[in-house]
């Protein structure tokens, strides 16, 4: 995660001369709170979707997406709904995405999420009420990565809303309202 997050400021760095927020959903929420962290006090908001607190995410005894043969990688896409079968029916995409895939597994799998230090800004959490994978009181537990305003906002849609029009038009009214004056 330090890696990634060292590229990502340093390639981010030409827009720092303004206020900023960062948004991540998934697994794009820790890397946003750590780029938040890292970045300091010139962030102004945080938006976490579709992802537990980091603390709450501890993979269980067992559960190791990385050790999994490419079939049944392949069939866990096909669980969690994400991606579409024209993609997961394609071997050679498949072939080329699922190094990729296991490489952010095992960024989810190794990360160490932590409440401290909580953040100066504002934090919004977005939730899928059907979110099967990350519950909705997972999600509100973001209030505790904040010494600033903490909200919560449930989104209808499962752990995927953000790509539903009506979910993506929930996060974007949401984030409107927290940014602009």
């Amino acid at each position: 995660m330090g890696a990634l997050v060292d590229d990502l400021l340093a390639g981010l760095a030409p827009l720092f001369d303004r206020p900023v927020a960062f948004f991540g959903h998934s697994m794009g929420a820790r890397i946003a709170l750590e780029l938040a962290r890292r970045h300091g006090d010139d962030v102004v908001h945080l938006f976490a979707s579709g992802a537990p607190a980091p603390h709450l995410d501890r993979p269980s005894v067992g559960r190791s997406w990385t050790r999994l043969s490419n079939a049944e990688l392949v069939e866990q896409l096909r669980a969690w709904g994400g991606t579409p079968p024209a993609i997961i029916d394609n071997a050679e995409l498949m072939e080329l995405a699922l190094p990729v895939l296991r490489s952010d597994l095992s960024l989810i799998e190794t990360y160490e999420g932590t409440v401290e230090p909580p953040l100066a800004c504002d934090l919004t959490a977005f939730a899928g009420i059907d979110d099967h994978e990350v519950p909705v009181r997972d999600v509100g537990a973001w209030a505790n990565y904040t010494r600033a305003s903490f909200s919560l906002v449930e989104v209808e849609g499962d752990h995927f809303f953000v790509n539903d029009a009506r979910g993506r038009e929930t996060i974007f009214r949401a984030i409107v309202r927290s940014l602009v004056p």
